[in-house]
């Protein structure tokens, strides 16, 4: 994954994925981009896809605690400007 930047407020997601090719030396990719929407602060709250839909909008308590909302197809890992989440770190 990689994002893009506005100052401090993250704009877009992308994500890129290779799987070797079954008939050859080749790899294929399969990536995927997202814009995000952000909250005053920066932190995002929801990934649109390339046709306006919403793949993921945030769930969390008020001390920012996050869940897995079931029915995205895609996530990010941003939270609060300066903050990542990942599984050593949650």
């Amino acid at each position: 994954m990689t994002w893009e930047y506005d100052g401090h407020r993250p704009i877009a997601q992308a994500e890129r994925r290779t799987t070797p090719h079954p008939q050859g030396d080749q790899d294929l990719v399969d990536a995927r981009f997202f814009a995000i929407v952000t909250a005053l602060v920066g932190t995002p709250t929801e990934l649109v896809d390339h046709t306006g839909a919403t793949a993921w909008h945030s769930r969390a308590t008020q001390r920012g605690a996050t869940a897995w909302n079931r029915n995205a197809s895609a996530h990010t890992p941003l939270r609060f400007p300066g903050q990542y989440a990942d599984p050593e770190t949650a």
